[in-house]
């Protein structure tokens, strides 16, 4: 229930911002992009067991993915959402959804720890919607696919920052423990996300991040496999 409300509190919201043209098209995709990571939260944080989280959102891919086909055939509601392309909502909550499965499947499932799936997906969520909006505006030196040196170091920085208070907040390793995974892990994000495209960008960037995170911790002895 409360992912239901979430959702369609977020929902109701970014279709009031668009109907009132506030934000600029690629604000309004920036800012999809973080109702996106408010909503995969809240899933996360809703449910006792990874099972639970990873078989809803099968269900709710499965149930939206028709609703995502009819704004495929609504040129009018596919540009509403600020679609660049063709079917681009529908692959992106395709690509989305098997993102969260690994994740939660991986962090939550073999190593038990929901601060983990969190820190592997807002390495690459903040950081992404930066580095795209810092990008365009200040990205005069151009390093790989047009991607700027002033995107990437945008999409370190927020990677690092939030990464770093979810295992601060969440895990309570210490200082060292923390900043040396931190930094792995937001190399990893920023790395990943300078050759991603089409969209892959939420699935990769998340996964690597993630066994950045995972392959640091376990280095330094801090967590182990549950099975």
């Amino acid at each position: 229930m409360n992912i239901l409300i979430c959702v369609v509190i977020n929902v109701v919201f970014a279709i009031i911002i668009r109907k009132l043209n506030i934000l600029p098209e690629e604000g309004f995709r920036k800012l999809l992009h973080i109702i996106l990571l408010i909503i995969l939260t809240v899933w996360v944080l809703s449910y006792d067991s990874w099972k639970e989280a990873v078989g809803t959102m099968i269900v709710f891919v499965i149930v939206i993915y028709p609703v995502l086909w009819f704004f495929e055939k609504n040129e009018k509601l596919e540009v509403f959402f600020a679609g660049r392309d063709k079917g681009e909502l529908k692959q992106s909550l395709t690509i989305m959804g098997l993102m969260f499965i690994l994740v939660c499947f991986v962090c939550e499932g073999l190593y038990g720890s929901k601060v983990l799936a969190l820190a592997s997906i807002y390495a690459w969520g903040p950081g992404d919607a930066a580095a795209a909006l810092i990008g365009k505006k200040y990205g005069n030196h151009k390093i790989v696919m047009k991607k700027s040196l002033e995107g990437s170091l945008a999409m370190f920085v927020f990677s690092f920052a939030f990464v770093f208070v979810l295992l601060y907040l969440g895990e309570g390793y210490n200082f060292v423990v923390i900043t040396v995974a931190t930094l792995v892990t937001a190399l990893a994000a920023t790395i990943s996300e300078l050759f991603a495209k089409n969209g892959y960008d939420t699935l990769i960037c998340p996964l690597t991040s993630m066994v950045g995170l995972l392959a640091t911790l376990r280095l330094m002895g801090q967590i182990q496999l549950m099975w």
